[in-house]
């Protein structure tokens, strides 16, 4: 039989008690609501790198297998000062002499890229300085330049890593002895690198100054010797380190523009495209060389140039060179610059 709670009939008014529990349970349940939804919408704005945020990295660094753990310590790098929340871990791995030497090399990196947060991580870095591992002994003492003046007590064994038997690991060296206190070794250990016949001392010494910009002017001299290196890739470095000195490199690269090697003409031509408007006379005057190839780098550089008054009317003349591929590439930089009125 079914007891007269079940039979039919008017509604029964619910005790106010109980009423006021299911309303405060609606109203939470609606703030939990809004507070997923804010949590939601902040983490699309947090700072992602391969559509991961730096928590889905850090669980990454947990990964059974190396190139994950190698993924997720290079993307926290790439993440900065975001992944700062990763410290710990990252330190944990460079710890573990266990560990694969390319998963620990990119764990100093990103220690490095994190930066002031990451000072805690001083002292493993100086001790990682000696490992035997190339990938760390490389990474290191960036991560150490990185970090500045927190990093003054490495001092001394980055100095002895200018004698290092790998190159990238000395210019590595100066460029952190430069970045912690402007060190008085670090820029010429970087000029006789330049000067040597080693083609990848040479590069990684030019790719260091490039990261000095305006700081690099001391040893602009030896920036331009190495564009006539017999490596194109070191000598491109040079060129680009010089453009990254600014208008302040124009006067040491004066004397290359009229060097009977066209491509060391062209080289410094390169250089003076990265320089920008201040430069803009000298391309000019570059679209006359008697070198195809050096006309073409000028009109590719005048191109970019914001300075139309000077770019235009030297680019309408190229337009009739006697070589075809200097035309194309005027018309193209024309096109780049767009009409007058832009």
């Amino acid at each position: 039989m079914k007891s007269d709670a079940s039979k039919s009939g008017p509604p029964r008014i619910m005790p106010a008690s109980r009423s006021f529990t299911l309303g405060s349970l609606a109203l939470v349940l609606a703030a939990c609501h809004l507070f997923g939804y804010a949590s939601v919408r902040a983490a699309e704005r947090a700072p992602v790198f391969r559509e991961k945020t730096a928590e889905q990295w850090i669980a990454w660094l947990g990964s059974e297998s190396i190139r994950g753990r190698w993924d997720a310590a290079h993307a926290l790098g790439e993440l900065g000062p975001a992944a700062a929340a990763a410290v710990g871990p990252l330190v944990a791995i460079l710890e573990n002499r266990g560990e694969d030497e390319y998963v620990r090399g990119s764990a100093a990196r990103a220690l490095g890229r994190i930066g002031p947060a990451a000072e805690e991580a001083v002292p493993l870095l100086i001790e990682t300085l000696g490992s035997k591992h190339l990938s760390v002994r490389r990474n290191a003492p960036r991560a150490l330049g990185n970090l500045g003046q927190a990093a003054a007590p490495a001092t001394a064994q980055l100095r002895r890593l200018l004698l290092d038997e790998d190159s990238q690991v000395r210019a590595a060296a100066a460029l952190a002895l430069w970045k912690i206190d402007r060190h008085g070794s670090a820029l010429p250990a970087l000029g006789e690198m330049l000067r040597g016949r080693d083609a990848a001392a040479a590069f990684h010494a030019a790719a260091a100054l490039t990261e000095l910009g305006p700081q690099a002017l001391a040893v602009a001299p030896a920036l331009v010797e190495c564009l006539a290196h017999a490596d194109e890739d070191a000598a491109r470095a040079a060129a680009k380190a010089l453009g990254r000195i600014g208008p302040a490199a124009i006067p040491a690269l004066q004397g290359s523009l009229e060097n009977p090697d066209p491509r060391i003409r062209r080289r410094a031509v390169a250089a003076l495209a990265w320089i920008g408007e201040e430069a803009v006379p000298l391309l000019v005057r570059s679209l006359a060389d008697e070198d195809p190839t050096v006309r073409r780098t000028a009109a590719r550089a005048l191109g970019r140039s914001s300075e139309k008054a000077a770019a235009v009317p030297a680019l309408l003349e190229a337009l009739d060179d006697p070589v075809a591929e200097v035309r194309q590439t005027a018309a193209e930089a024309l096109k780049q610059i767009g009409p007058p009125g832009n």
